[in-house]
């Protein structure tokens, strides 16, 4: 056995400890790019730290900047929505009572909810690539109000339902003097209108998977499955 290999062995282990004191740190990060050498003077470290702590108030204060221009521009833009909303409707029901009929009374009274929803969604739309956000945010956010956009035009298109119905129950009430008559065509449009309402929340609801990518990803791969079943 050789004798120098103990002796080899405490050397290689003295020198692993040197290698390991050499390689401790020689600075604090305190972050934000910011390091206080361990042997700096008292004064250089009160610096520093005033350093740290100023770049953090500036970015603080910058998050407060950036926080209320995202309130300032989305709520500016629900604001100027609902207020031309008010003001389209004050003059659409003003004009539908001067006219004669009950048509146009219905489509304003029956239209004026959802599209106070549907304005202020457009709005939104048209400030989200304005916003202080991140990418990731921006896209999330603006998925959302494109779901509730879909939401919005199906809850329009069955209020036009709701108006059509009523509109044709009115004239049927005007028309026949016969109760029972006028009893079963009401029957049938409200048949015709329950139908309907389920179509459009089917598709609507298809309509809304869809823009979700993982379920993009299942049809696409389902088609292509069903495309090659056919082919062979």
């Amino acid at each position: 056995m050789d004798g120098t290999g103990p002796r080899h062995d405490l050397l290689s282990i003295l020198d692993g400890d040197q290698r390991e004191v050499t390689t401790r740190p020689t600075e604090i990060h305190v972050g934000l790019e910011i390091s206080i050498p361990l042997n700096a003077p008292p004064k250089s470290c009160i610096q520093s730290c005033a350093q740290y702590i100023t770049l953090i108030m500036h970015q603080f204060l910058a998050d407060w900047r950036n926080l209320l221009w995202l309130v300032g521009l989305a709520g500016g833009a629900i604001l100027v929505a609902l207020v031309s909303h008010a003001i389209i409707y004050a003059i659409g029901k003003r004009i539908a009572n001067r006219r004669e009929g009950k048509f146009y009374q219905l489509l304003v009274t029956r239209q004026e909810r959802p599209t106070r929803l549907l304005l202020p969604l457009l709005a939104l739309m048209g400030i989200i690539p304005w916003l202080p956000l991140s990418q990731v945010i921006l896209s999330r956010l603006n998925h959302l109000v494109v779901l509730l956009l879909i939401a919005s035009i199906a809850w329009l298109l069955v209020a036009m339902l709701d108006m059509l119905q009523d509109y044709i129950e009115h004239r049927q009430t005007l028309a026949l003097s016969d109760s029972l008559t006028a009893r079963r065509i009401r029957t049938q449009v409200q048949v015709l209108r329950h139908i309907a309402v389920v179509v459009i929340v089917v598709i609507t609801v298809a309509i809304m998977v869809m823009t979700f990518p993982s379920a993009r990803h299942v049809g696409e791969s389902g088609e292509a499955r069903f495309d090659d079943q056919a082919a062979g």
